[in-house]
């Protein structure tokens, strides 16, 4: 297996895949939870995180570049990582994710971790595309 190394997410971390012109974009992603950045040596994979929107309840998001594909089995390894650390650290008893409804591939993806699919929301996105909300839920100790 390849070699890939994870670190607190940054900002410019996400340029190579959203372009500089969005960099503000980058930027609110570290006002609201924690974020990590996916790296094969110095090429940028994915960056992933969680908006935390209050005590116990937050929103997964991930963002890939074009790398992500060729690295399909790490990926699965390291997501599952990224996904059970951020909830569990975070006890986030409700996790959530958007998923764009048309995307079958993304959305297997999100099911292979755990995540239950709990609606369809029309005309949802920025693009005006439907998307589909999963959660995965968890119980901590009090």
């Amino acid at each position: 297996m390849r070699n890939i190394t994870v670190r607190k997410y940054k900002a410019e971390d996400m340029i190579p895949i959203i372009g500089e012109e969005n960099y503000r974009i980058a930027q609110t992603r570290l006002q609201y939870g924690p974020a990590y950045t996916f790296f094969h040596g110095d090429k940028v994979l994915a960056c992933a995180g969680v908006t935390i929107y209050w005590e116990g309840m937050g929103e997964v998001w991930l963002c890939t570049s074009k790398y992500w594909e060729d690295y399909k089995k790490e990926a699965v390894i390291w997501t599952r990582w990224v996904l059970d650390f951020l909830q569990d650290e975070n006890k986030l008893r409700r996790i959530q994710a958007d998923v764009v409804a048309d995307n079958a591939e993304a959305n297997r993806y999100i099911r292979h971790f755990g995540f239950h699919l709990e609606a369809l929301m029309r005309n949802y996105d920025v693009l005006g595309r439907d998307c589909i909300r999963y959660s995965r839920i968890r119980e901590y100790e009090e």
